[in-house]
């Protein structure tokens, strides 16, 4: 599971405000957790002026796993953000493109125009021109949209997942951690059956 926390955050304290070990280790799915730190602003896409790049920060994490002993090839992403234009985890060394396994988008921060957008979120206008087109490309039952509907990006999110076809959970919670540990077993769940994965059977 490659974990892309939120803006501002970092592998560490997403893993330890979500708990995601404990959940993950509640699913019993035979999974394990990979993250990097990614800067205050990365927003995880490429950009000239980001202090670490999402595409080199991903590739490096894919690196490691490939070392380590996680070495399956089914690999997917837990995300607080819209993360599609990634290294391919089959070939760590490859240029950045649509990663293969499934994607889960949890409250991601979602503008319709680069004026209304987060201040440090995009370069310029053209930078959010080119992340908007990736997430218009970005279909299928291997991405899921997450969010609350008492969430500020609520509206927005919803009306992605409608326009674009893509799978989304709404129910009432905002934009924080009790709504995100509150939702986060349906989660796992959804990731292991696309990922072909069962929990084991209780003794």
């Amino acid at each position: 599971m490659l974990v892309l926390h939120q803006a501002g955050s970092s592998a560490g304290r997403v893993f330890d405000r979500l708990a995601l070990p404990e959940f993950l280790a509640a699913s019993g799915l035979p999974l394990a957790l990979a993250a990097v730190d990614g800067g205050p602003h990365s927003y995880w896409h490429p950009r000239p002026t980001a202090p670490m790049p999402a595409a080199g920060c991903s590739r490096g994490c894919c690196r490691c796993c490939a070392t380590a002993a996680c070495r399956s090839s089914r690999r997917r992403c837990w995300a607080g953000r819209w993360a599609r234009r990634r290294p391919d985890a089959r070939d760590p060394a490859a240029p950045v493109g649509r990663h293969p396994g499934p994607v889960l988008a949890v409250s991601p921060a979602l503008w319709t125009s680069y004026a209304e957008a987060s201040p440090g979120a995009y370069d310029n206008e053209s930078d959010f021109a080119q992340v908007l087109a990736d997430q218009r490309a970005t279909r299928g039952s291997d991405v899921r949209l997450d969010c609350g509907t008492g969430d500020p990006f609520y509206r927005t999110v919803r009306s992605w997942a409608d326009e674009l076809g893509i799978a989304g959970e709404f129910e009432a919670g905002g934009h924080d951690a009790g709504y995100w540990r509150r939702v986060l077993p349906g989660q796992l769940a959804w990731l292991g059956a696309r990922l072909g994965l069962a929990a084991p059977a209780a003794p």
